[in-house]
């Protein structure tokens, strides 16, 4: 197997400086560190690996294994803080459970994610938040009354923060095209929606951000969506958590369009190429390997 350097897919501007294009998603790296499959020295040592294949930022955010992403980042990071992109989440707060974050959408809940975060990252500055809202499907949503927050006013608080220095830009996260277009006089500077080979319902938003020239951060996470619903979950209190279940192999291919016109490339390295066509903004975020070793690469 060949090893394609994540510089390779070129550069892009994020949160006001050139950053390559791949990053690194922190979720899985977290998860696997709190279920004791890998050590922190050994996630923290992926970490710098995958910074010398040439990813730059690193997405994470506070309620990733109660904190856990960011220390690792901080250990991986801390002398080197200049070389690489936090780009973050606030929208939410990690709470012990089966759920293990729960909704904070108010203005100070989001200035009291973001201090946390530059706790944990031990840093001054955030280069890129992201504003996860929780109106829709999949995922938490919202049933709390005191979670409806207005849009204007999150952001209200988000560019105050811009204004002090100590968040660099403002990302969304799991926004509609209407809120999107409601929150561009704010200066919205990234995307990140679910957006991949099986689920094409964001095509529109991806286009807005094409036009304003912000980065379109993709998610895979809807494969999950595809299917039967799977068997009902207990309710949590101030929101729902919607799960369906994995797409089967066969589903898969059917589904994907580049197999269907015959590509024969593995499926990782298809749907690199068929989310990333647009180099002007897209962006993305691989989660690590930490099962067949630590590399950042797709077959040719």
């Amino acid at each position: 197997m060949s090893t394609i350097p994540a510089r390779a897919a070129g550069a892009i501007a994020l949160a006001g400086r050139p950053t390559a294009r791949i990053g690194y998603g922190m979720g899985a790296l977290t998860g696997a560190v709190s279920a004791g499959r890998l050590t922190g020295d050994a996630a923290v040592s992926l970490l710098r690996h995958a910074r010398e294949e040439g990813a730059q930022f690193f997405d994470t955010a506070e309620f990733y294994g109660q904190g856990l992403a960011n220390q690792l980042l901080a250990r991986a990071f801390g002398s080197h803080r200049d070389e690489v992109v936090f780009t973050t989440e606030v929208g939410a707060r990690p709470v012990p459970g089966a759920v293990p974050m729960t909704a904070a959408q108010r203005p100070d809940e989001l200035r009291q994610a973001v201090e946390a975060n530059l706790r944990s990252l031990g840093t001054d500055r955030l280069d890129l938040v992201h504003l996860r809202r929780m109106d829709m499907p999949p995922g938490l949503v919202i049933t709390d009354p005191q979670q409806l927050v207005d849009l204007d006013d999150q952001l209200a608080a988000l560019e105050a923060l811009r204004e002090s220095g100590t968040i660099g830009a403002i990302g969304l996260s799991h926004v509609s095209l209407a809120q999107l277009e409601r929150a561009l006089p704010a200066g919205i500077s990234a995307v990140s929606n679910i957006y991949n080979l099986l689920d094409r319902t964001h095509e529109p938003l991806l286009r807005l951000a094409e036009t304003g020239a912000m980065v379109w951060a993709p998610t895979s996470r809807s494969g999950r969506r595809l299917g039967r619903a799977a068997r009902p979950q207990p309710a949590v209190a101030g929101h729902r958590r919607h799960l369906l279940r994995r797409p089967s192999r066969r589903e898969h291919r059917r589904s994907d369009p580049a197999t269907a016109a015959g590509d024969a490339r593995p499926a990782r390295c298809r749907g690199l190429s068929a989310m990333s066509h647009r180099p002007a903004c897209s962006s993305q975020r691989v989660p690590p390997r930490t099962r067949r070793g630590d590399s950042l690469s797709c077959e040719p």
